[in-house]
């Protein structure tokens, strides 16, 4: 028989949540939850507990008892009078010079900057200290 750990402890460890527990599980009772700690080898804790827990996830995750219908009114659609365009003549003489007032466009803005490679420095090595031995004086004390 295997020994069984305390319900806090596991709770601990594992990080354990009951309201957790009750979010995932399909079946909210306290057999189900004795069977799911007996399962991981744990002693349950009392049903005060389990009562207490799941009456504070019913208060906060409660599930609307009535909900709203809301009637669908009716779109009105509004009759819009349709205007006919006449064909115009569209002077091209604009169109095609303030096409050309445009620059091309060319790589970037900015003229590119030369970078200069700096000489790298050498790091200094560092060395580490020694251990210093307790002298023999202190070993012979005792």
């Amino acid at each position: 028989m295997t020994k069984k750990l305390k319900y806090s402890i596991f709770c601990n460890r594992k990080r354990f949540n009951v309201i957790s527990w009750l979010k995932v599980s399909s079946e909210k009772t306290y057999s189900a939850f004795c069977a799911f700690l007996d399962s991981r080898n744990v002693l349950p804790p009392d049903e005060d507990y389990f009562n207490r827990a799941l009456t504070h996830f019913n208060s906060t995750h409660s599930v609307p008892l009535e909900t709203k219908i809301v009637e669908a009114q009716q779109v009105v659609e509004e009759v819009v009078p349709v205007i006919e365009v006449l064909d115009q003549k569209v002077d091209t003489e604009a169109v095609t010079q303030s096409v050309e007032e445009i620059p091309p466009a060319t790589g970037s803005i900015e003229p590119e900057v030369q970078i200069s490679p700096e000489p790298l420095k050498e790091a200094k090595k560092t060395t580490r200290r020694k251990r210093r031995r307790k002298s023999a004086d202190v070993n012979n004390e005792n």
